[in-house]
């Protein structure tokens, strides 16, 4: 199945921002709680509070934006990119914030777990929108079958995949550098998410542009100068008067 999905042209792109995102996600992931306590000192109840908060947030706003791309008709890649990139461009935030915040700032951290991180729970679900409209339009899935379902399992396996190496490499990153310094690894990681989209956004509108120009390797043809026509009238000869 691999040689197969190799030789869809959206497929590798798609599976390194799938790999990112599931990477940058689980560095800083399974450290929040670990983050609250130790510095920022959160009390149990304040900790359950910031965790909750950002789990409802999450889900009250993917779902708030999973309707406003059907509303909003995002059918076409172009006009659900946007929106793909948004939601990375919010976890690159909160991860930036998160390092950024100094040691006791609770109501900090509530407000970046309650805006900027419950927006970029969004990303998952938006990027797999993308990752099935991309694959269905790419040229020859119409005689492919099922390959396009299959793909989106493979890009599944890629993101679970980050999810195991993630953790590890967190916990190094945390005792290498302390939480900013892994806060800001993930935000790499988020970053880094988002190229390969930002390139496929250029090229479709470099494509779109190109087709809309009109081709400069048209020749003009110089007009075409016919000779003029002489028209000569034949004199038919006049007969002699009849003697009377």
């Amino acid at each position: 199945m691999l040689p197969a999905l190799a030789r869809l042209p959206a497929f590798w792109p798609l599976a390194l921002s799938v790999f990112c995102l599931g990477f940058g996600s689980s560095i800083s992931m399974p450290f929040m709680a670990l983050f609250g306590v130790n510095f920022i000192g959160m009390t149990p109840l304040r900790l359950g509070l910031f965790l909750s908060l950002t789990a409802i947030s999450g889900v009250l706003i993917s779902t708030r934006l999973a309707r406003l791309s059907d509303r909003l008709h995002c059918r076409s890649l172009r006009s659900r990119l946007p929106l793909v990139l948004a939601c990375l461009g919010a976890g690159i935030l909160s991860a930036l914030s998160y390092s950024l915040l100094p040691q006791g700032a609770y109501l900090g951290a509530l407000l970046i777990g309650a805006l900027l991180q419950g927006v970029s729970a969004a990303a998952f679900p938006q990027l797999f929108a993308f990752s099935r409209q991309s694959l269905a339009a790419a040229p020859g899935v119409v005689s492919a079958g099922d390959l396009p379902e299959r793909a989106l399992t493979v890009l599944r396996s890629v993101f679970s995949l980050a999810w195991v190496v993630g953790p590890g490499l967190g916990a190094l990153a945390l005792s290498a550098w302390g939480f900013q310094g892994a806060f800001r690894l993930a935000a790499g990681c988020w970053l880094l998410a988002t190229v390969p989209l930002i390139g496929s956004l250029v090229g479709s509108l470099l494509m779109r542009r190109h087709s809309e120009r009109p081709s400069g390797s048209q020749t003009i043809q110089p007009p075409t100068i016919q000779p003029p026509t002489i028209q000569v009238e034949q004199t038919l000869p006049v007969p002699p008067p009849r003697p009377a």
